[in-house]
């Protein structure tokens, strides 16, 4: 066989190899195993995550609202198989108002509530990459530099975050 051949048949045999590791390799799955891919390598355990706030007076929904008028904001995770999760975001002055992506609001929130119990706060809630991050600002005006970060919830790296 002459040298162009040799070269043309050793290019061909490189592509070929290239394209078998591009596709994710030629191997066959492992006897009892369902597909060869190991459980939850790369795999998200959902696709989709629904956000939405709750606001109880504290104690949880069986107690009294207080002379105070303080109410506890939960967050509510429900997944797309319908289990949910609940996480306790603190205390706020109520009553509160909440707008669901409000629009012309700086850092673009997912929730902004403003409650008007006391002195007075302002909470935003942000989602970065695989967090929501809770900020909070004290009375009812003021600007977007008078916000901090009182909380962080990590949530699921990958997933599409909804609102309700």
């Amino acid at each position: 066989m002459d040298r162009p051949a040799r070269l043309l048949r050793a290019a061909a045999g490189i592509a070929a190899g290239a394209a078998v590791i591009a596709c994710g390799g030629a191997s066959s799955p492992s006897p009892g195993s369902e597909g060869g891919a190991k459980p939850g390598a790369n795999a998200l355990p959902y696709k989709r995550l629904v956000l939405s706030l709750e606001l109880l007076p504290p104690g949880g929904e069986e107690a009294e609202a207080d002379a105070s008028g303080t109410v506890s904001l939960w967050l509510i995770e429900t997944d797309e198989t319908g289990s949910t999760r609940r996480v306790d975001l603190g205390e706020l002055p109520g009553p509160c108002t909440v707008r669901r992506n409000p629009p012309g609001v700086a850092l673009k929130p997912l929730f902004a509530l403003d409650c008007s119990g006391g002195e007075g706060a302002r909470v935003r809630l942000v989602y970065q990459r695989d967090q929501l991050i809770m900020l909070r600002a004290p009375g009812l005006t003021g600007d977007d530099f008078d916000f901090e970060e009182s909380q962080r919830v990590h949530l699921p790296v990958g997933v599409r975050v909804l609102t309700e």
